[in-house]
C-alpha cells in the first residue's frame, strides 16, 4: 500500500475492526421493553394483511 496510508503509518497485517461500542443500559423501569415493539410489528403487520385483502375484494367485486 502507498500513498496517503504509506504517510498515516498504516499496516493491513495488523490492523483490526474496531470493537463494538457497548452503551450503559438505561435502568429498567417497566416503561420500555423490547415486547412493546414487538407488539407494534404484530399489529402493522396484520394491519396491512387486512387492507391487502380489501383492496383484493374490492378490486375482484370490480370485475379486474
Amino acid at each position: 500500500m502507498g500513498g496517503p496510508w504509506r504517510d498515516r503509518g498504516y499496516d493491513p497485517r495488523s490492523w483490526r475492526p474496531p470493537s463494538p461500542r457497548v452503551e450503559a443500559a438505561a435502568p429498567f423501569d417497566g416503561s420500555h421493553s423490547t415486547r412493546d415493539h414487538l407488539t407494534a410489528v404484530v399489529i402493522g403487520y396484520i394491519a396491512s394483511v387486512l387492507t391487502s385483502i380489501v383492496i383484493m375484494l374490492t378490486f375482484l367485486r370490480n370485475g379486474w
